[in-house]
């Protein structure tokens, strides 16, 4: 699998279409309901009868297929839609500009004529996402654009001599994924960090904002997926083990996950007191621990039970209570059963 495809299979899942509209078209979020988001086909050729706008050849039309299209609706009951096609390029293309109007042509008349906006149309924004590492030229390229503009009707709309909007690590290098969370923000910022230990740093990050804000299942697939983009797109060697390493410690629930999850919590108060926190910061080192005990409680049980479990250790401040409780997460089998023991305890002075 090359860049370009893993680029394309990661983009299967919604959070990154998403997130990739917000980075896009930030001035329109605000409009959309993102329970309507839908992928669309992006093979857009239509037969010879449909006289469907493509070059001819021997016995009809060349096909074409695209990378991405996502759809996504107004929420203000106005009937309207926004259609982004998106291509991912690993390399510069001197025709980009011409392949990115071709593609929102074809994707707006397959749209229009089979499913359109209440007013017969809909709203376009081509996107490309450039993984290159360096700029796409010396200065930005005349033919796109960092971002969409949007009327104050809520319409998007591109200058007129430009036909898409071009994402790419210098375009979004203001974009911060730990302030503003946004996942195709940090997959654009590791396409130009210099050390793999940085890119895990980031992936990290990203694995724990799915798991706060995506349920399990989905969660556990997307970061499989993300790792899965990492090997074929690091912009350094990752060996096979260490990409498998990196799976295993990110896996949502995942065994090896869990029990360094559970030596942690163990040792966080010989850590604190040998790096000498003691004094003064007792109730960061109850929070602390606290997280970790909660981090570990919801990849076992969920969110509900970590939930559950963290307004009950909120009153403990005995080491004891938290090592007991560590090793409880790891031996019950229901939250049910966690939650039981951790009633039992009495709270130590808060």
């Amino acid at each position: 699998m090359d860049q370009d495809a893993a680029w394309t299979r990661l983009f299967g899942q919604p959070v990154f279409a998403q997130d990739l509209l917000r980075l896009a078209m930030p001035g329109l979020v605000r409009w959309l309901d993102f329970s309507t988001l839908e992928e669309v086909s992006t093979r857009w050729a239509m037969a010879k009868a449909d006289d469907a706008p493509r070059l001819q050849t021997v016995g009809g039309y060349t096909p074409r297929t695209g990378d991405r299209a996502w759809r996504v609706g107004y929420g203000d009951d106005s009937g309207r839609s926004v259609l982004m096609p998106t291509e991912f390029q690993s390399d510069t293309d001197a025709n980009m500009h011409l392949r990115s109007r071709e593609y929102g042509l074809l994707g707006y008349q397959a749209t229009t004529r089979w499913q359109p906006d209440r007013d017969g149309s809909v709203r376009l924004v081509p996107v490309v996402i450039y993984s290159g590492g360096p700029k796409w030229a010396a200065s930005y390229p005349g033919w796109a654009q960092r971002r969409a503009n949007v009327t104050a009707k809520g319409e998007p709309w591109l200058e007129a001599r430009t036909s898409c909007v071009l994402l790419d690590a210098d375009s979004c290098g203001g974009d911060d994924f730990h302030r503003q969370s946004n996942l195709v923000a940090a997959l654009l910022r590791m396409n130009v960090l210099t050390e793999v230990d940085a890119t895990v740093e980031v992936l990290t990050d990203m694995a724990r904002w799915l798991r706060r804000t995506s349920p399990q299942e989905r969660a556990a697939l997307v970061i499989h997926e993300l790792v899965d983009w990492w090997a074929v797109c690091s912009k350094h060697a990752v060996a096979a083990e260490q990409v498998e390493r990196v799976r295993g410690t990110l896996a949502l629930g995942g065994s090896d996950d869990m029990m360094a999850l559970a030596r942690t919590a163990r040792e966080w108060p010989r850590i604190w007191r040998e790096e000498g926190r003691e004094e003064g910061l007792e109730e960061g080192h109850r929070t602390g621990q606290g997280e970790l005990l909660e981090a570990l409680a919801e990849r076992k049980f969920g969110t509900t039970a970590a939930t559950a479990l963290a307004s009950r250790l909120a009153s403990f401040g005995d080491d004891s209570a938290f090592l007991e409780v560590s090793t409880w997460i790891l031996e019950c089998n229901t939250a049910e059963e966690l939650l039981t023991k951790v009633d039992g305890l009495s709270p130590g002075p808060g």
